[in-house]
């Protein structure tokens, strides 16, 4: 078998007693209808539902079906909760460019197909062109279609992990649990291209065969940014032993180090006219300030806080064969990310998804793997932590409900400002964020 993360996978589900499914599963199926019930009125709930019942999945056949009304009723819920958030507000969203894009193919191909990379980069541009067909210039529409794409993607990568560890199908419902509840869909909707590649790069990672090159292939066509990412991915995901996980860690700084004092250099390389070093030497453009690097730092800490649990469960509860294992992937996570934090944009842009991709199998192994003694202990903090940080995300954010409300007693509520239209946005005529914030 060959390794993710960590260098084993024994799962331990696999022969659990079958006799009580049928109430459990009348119960699960339950829960997910006041899921559905509440999606007129309480959206965010709603999606909060639909990511406990896939952690909290059941065992056997009888789960599919299950799992796949709570993929629906996640799906829905994300969609109505990210059209609750402004779009064309400062410029510095690319949101905008994207959909001015899928206005400009109006069912035709003669579109824009962007000039970003020299034209290389048409994989949006062509997702866009399609949409074209199905919606008219309503963007909060458009960008639903974008989150649905993304999470199938999502779930088809899930599936090639499913088959190539062999797991369960509760497992499975596990994973996908794992998967949505790290998953920045805002952020994956400002990065598009970004986003769009680097599932692909996982999805290419996972894969076995030629595949992987046809994957790569449409991974490159979203963003040239996969000649980065697949060695980094492949460097988290299939590094085989203790003494590789230690010289990613070890090899980390001195590398840091290294990019640190050559951005003199890479800053005069990336003046060359050329489309290709323009892409690759982004981030060492000069910054009129310091800011850009420090928000990327602080950016970067904020999310390996969430690895934080993690490594404190590892060390109370798991056994010493794999302590010291998920403790090593751990920190091959951690480390380089906090080494090249400096970096403005590498993890927002460049390693968000491979990131959370990360994060999120990392709990999934825990959950599952943990020893026997301490699994309900550690099954509950999870999931009191993943709760946390849904209720913080969906709940506590006034910007997620600026378009229309958290809850209401009117019945989709949300349902006019989902299929609200507009015309092309002249991007850099709208404000800076700066100058919003100022505000």
């Amino acid at each position: 078998m060959n390794h993710f993360l960590t260098d084993s996978i024994s799962l331990g589900s696999k022969g659990n007693s079958y006799q009580s499914l049928n109430r459990a599963y009348l119960f699960s199926v339950g829960v997910i209808a006041i899921g559905f019930m509440l999606l007129p009125f309480f959206p965010a709930m709603s999606n909060l539902i639909a990511v406990a019942c896939l952690i909290l999945s059941l065992h056997g056949r009888a789960a599919v079906s299950f799992m796949l009304l709570a993929v629906v009723l996640f799906i829905l819920s994300l969609g109505i909760n990210a059209g609750s958030y402004f779009q064309f507000v400062y410029h510095e969203s690319d949101f905008t460019s994207y959909y001015n894009n899928f206005l400009t193919f109006d069912g035709g191909l003669n579109g824009d197909w962007f000039v970003y990379s020299g034209g290389i980069e048409v994989g949006l541009p062509f997702v866009n062109f399609i949409l074209s067909f199905f919606i008219g210039n309503k963007p909060y529409l458009f960008l639903t279609a974008h989150l649905t794409i993304q999470v199938v993607l999502l779930i088809y990568l899930a599936r090639i992990i499913k088959d190539r560890f062999e797991l369960s199908v509760f497992e499975f419902g596990v994973l996908l649990g794992f998967f949505f509840t790290f998953y920045k869909y805002l952020g994956m909707l400002n990065h598009m291209r970004q986003a769009y590649s680097s599932i692909f790069v996982l999805i290419a990672v996972f894969s076995r065969g030629k595949s992987q090159n046809y994957f790569l292939l449409v991974a490159f066509l979203f963003h040239l940014s996969t000649v980065v990412v697949y060695p980094l991915a492949k460097l988290v995901y299939f590094y085989r032993g203790y003494k590789y996980k230690r010289y990613l860690i070890y090899l980390s700084i001195p590398t840091a180090f290294f990019v640190f004092f050559s951005f003199d250099f890479f800053s005069r390389l990336s003046l060359i006219d050329n489309f290709l070093m323009e892409k690759l030497l982004f981030t060492f453009r000069e910054r009129e300030d310091d800011s850009a690097y420090i928000s990327s730092v602080l950016y970067s800490i904020i999310k390996i806080i969430y690895l934080l649990p993690l490594l404190l469960l590892n060390e109370l509860y798991c056994q010493s064969s794999e302590k010291r294992n998920l403790r090593l992937s751990i920190l091959a996570v951690i480390i380089p990310v906090l080494a090249l934090s400096f970096l403005p944009s590498f993890v927002s842009r460049i390693y968000e998804v491979i990131l959370v991709t990360s994060v999120g199998l990392l709990y999934f192994y825990l959950y599952i793997n943990c020893h026997s003694r301490g699994r309900v202990v550690v099954r509950c903090i999870v999931m009191a932590f993943l709760f946390i940080l849904n209720f913080r995300w969906f709940f506590l954010d006034e910007s997620f409900y600026a378009r229309y409300p958290l809850i209401s007693s009117e019945p989709f509520y949300y349902f006019d400002a989902m299929v609200e239209e507009s015309t092309s946005i002249s991007r850099f005529d709208l404000p800076a964020l700066e100058d919003i914030n100022k505000n």
